[in-house]
């Protein structure tokens, strides 16, 4: 009778004798750089209490975007994206003097 732990030496080297090596696999490094810009509109408005005469201001936004990704293993992507913008935001009220107008 084979005692436990001879079984278990004998079974592991067996495991290791019957499996072929791994080897990962490393692709080819690839990287990704993108610069582009963006844009829109913005559609204003806030609520007064009490209310006041206002109406809805039209407002530009844009920047600039910055993008790089790297791909250096096979399941592996790292990204970095910067972005500088501006927005025009507020509101335009309609000023009434003592008369009403």
């Amino acid at each position: 009778m084979i005692r436990p732990r001879l079984k278990a030496l004998i079974l592991s080297v067996l495991i290791v004798v019957a499996c072929p090596s791994v080897n990962a696999q490393v692709g080819e490094l690839r990287q990704n750089i993108s610069i582009g810009f963006n844009g829109g509109i913005n559609l204003n408005n806030i609520t007064f209490s009490p209310k006041i005469k206002q109406s809805q201001m039209t407002g530009f936004n844009g920047g600039l975007t910055a993008r790089f990704i790297s791909e250096k293993y096979f399941a592996m992507i790292c990204g970095v994206q910067m972005e500088l913008n501006y927005s025009e935001r507020g509101w335009k009220e309609q000023i009434e003097d003592e008369t009403g107008d």
